[in-house]
């Protein structure tokens, strides 16, 4: 089988023997009946093939090339190695005989009582769900004729976990090896970037939470970016419970209310509606301003007020200093914002801070309003508490913990778009309220690099400016995305966590009403 493999695919271009390769690893599936354990072995076998698809994207094989355009593979001197492990890859998902006695699997048939059932298996929807945040693999520009004589329509059905997991852990070494060849074209760190971008736009807590168990050991940062994105769709599901559970309270009318209506005489009936009837006015009255600031954050200019908050040190050092400037320039002379900049005390820092930012939220009295915060410094990292610890210096200097101070910004009415440029400073989404959208220059266990031109700052400005040259507004979901796939010298790969269920934040340069005619 593998020389007749080997034959057939020499013959192909390596885009082609990728499309087959993504396509054999659909020949695996799971018993719908079959244990968590097993389900969870076909989740981390997806994700495997999730890898090798954000690979072949980053190598420009998922499309065409267009006309003027190469594929950043063809300028890789190692296209033969990266044809024979696509080869290999294709060889263990294709093995009849290995399939069975090595990797723990039973060919699935309709006409032998003895195997298992077409009817019987299929994706679980954590692979379903998984399979849509990746496009459902889509691959165009690759002749469906030329790939068809190397894909066999053999399906497997686990039956044997710890067989199967050596299957894992082989497609995993392979698919380790392709980006370790190919890393000067797009580096490990980036297609890494990719995976916990896509994993972010899950919107199932199920999936996300069972993606959070199967990757932690293998991949901790996909595991951490789905338990995050899990933890705020579980907090979004309780404040809609605790809405509907309070205008069941204002709406309905308990059984006892009513048998003490039907015991009231005329006049003490006529008291009583009044004073409901005014209770339940403001109630609705409020729900209906509630839902009407909700939608009107869908119109073109989606924020009447707009207010622009710098953090720094009153030690920062001069390159962070520097970095805070050129961040309160882009927003005061490219979007004509209001900017301040609050210098946090070396004495009573936490204490000066939390004021600060408690000011903040009750500027923030209505739906459209929107405050920017921004904070570039140092971080240290307290394992203990599990979180990222401001510093004004390197070492020896105040410090303060501002995971205590974050969640008063969910006293705001208004959105708030929180920018964190500082080491592990994706810590802080674990108790991000919901009308915060959060940028973190990295992932909770990675660094950050230092200011200058390099810096995840100044690649955040440099987009923005570029975008703003095409004069539409600035969508920050679009940023980041371009953040996250460009070919960019970032040390660490950016996290963004967008609002809970609302529409994403945008930012347009403010634009004074023109003058009435005298």
């Amino acid at each position: 089988m593998a020389e007749v493999i080997g034959a057939l695919a020499s013959s192909l271009t390596i885009a082609t023997l990728f499309k087959v390769c993504i396509e054999a690893f659909d020949l695996i599936q799971i018993a719908r009946h079959q244990d968590t354990d097993l389900q969870n072995l076909a989740l981390r076998f997806n994700i495997e093939k999730c890898r090798l698809y954000i690979w072949g994207e980053a190598m420009g094989l998922t499309t065409p090339p267009q006309p003027g355009y190469t594929r950043p593979l063809e300028s890789l001197p190692f296209q033969e190695l990266v044809r024979n492990t696509l080869q290999v890859i294709l060889e263990i998902l294709q093995d009849t005989q290995k399939m069975e006695q090595v990797y723990g699997c039973r060919e699935a048939q309709t006409s032998n009582s003895r195997k298992c059932q077409l009817s019987q298996i299929g994706y679980n929807d954590p692979v379903k769900i998984l399979s849509t945040t990746f496009s459902n693999f889509r691959i165009t520009g690759v002749p469906r004729s030329r790939a068809r004589n190397l894909a066999l329509q053999i399906k497997w059905v686990v039956y044997d976990r710890k067989k199967f997991s050596n299957l894992i852990m082989e497609a995993k070494a392979l698919i380790d090896g392709l980006q370790e060849i190919t890393k000067s074209l797009s580096t490990v760190a980036r297609q890494e970037g990719m995976m916990r971008y896509n994993i972010q736009q899950i919107e199932d807590p199920n999936t996300l939470e069972q993606l959070a168990v199967v990757s932690q050991q293998d991949y901790p940062d996909m595991s951490d970016a789905a338990s995050i994105k899990s933890d705020v769709l579980t907090v979004s599901s309780h404040r809609e419970r605790a809405i509907q559970n309070w205008i069941d309270d204002v709406y309905s009318e308990p059984e006892d209310e009513i048998l003490e209506s039907e015991a009231m005489t005329i006049a003490e009936l006529k008291h009583r509606i009044r004073v409901g009837a005014t209770g339940r006015t403001d109630s609705r009255a409020r729900l209906d301003q509630e839902i009407q600031d909700s939608l009107s954050n869908d119109r073109e200019h989606d924020y009447d007020l707009i207010s622009v908050l710098l953090i720094e040190w009153e030690e920062s050092e001069q390159a962070f200093r520097d970095e805070t400037t050129h961040v309160e320039s882009l927003f005061r002379e490219k979007f004509r914002y209001p900017v301040s900049r609050y210098k946090i005390p070396s004495e009573r820092s936490w204490l000066c801070l939390h004021d600060r930012i408690q000011d903040l939220a009750r500027w923030s009295e209505s739906a459209r309003c929107l405050s920017i915060i921004y904070y570039g410094g140092y971080s240290t990292l307290d394992i203990g508490r599990d979180e990222a610890i401001w510093a004004s210096r390197n070492r020896d200097g105040p410090t303060l913990s501002w995971s205590e101070i974050q969640p008063l910004l969910g006293q705001a009415r208004g959105n708030i778009l929180l920018i964190l440029d500082y080491c592990f400073a994706a810590r802080a989404a674990r108790a991000i309220p919901l009308n915060v959208e959060l940028i973190a220059s990295c992932a909770k266990n990675s660094q950050t690099c230092s200011p200058g031109p390099h810096s995840f700052t100044s690649m955040w400005m440099r987009l923005i400016e570029e975008h703003l040259e095409l004069g539409k507004p600035i969508v920050m979901r679009d940023i980041m995305r371009h953040l996250v796939s460009a070919d960019s010298n970032l040390k660490a790969t950016p996290i963004y966590l967008p609002l809970c269920q609302r529409s994403p934040i945008r930012l347009k340069p403010y634009t004074p009403a023109p003058e009435a005619a005298s």
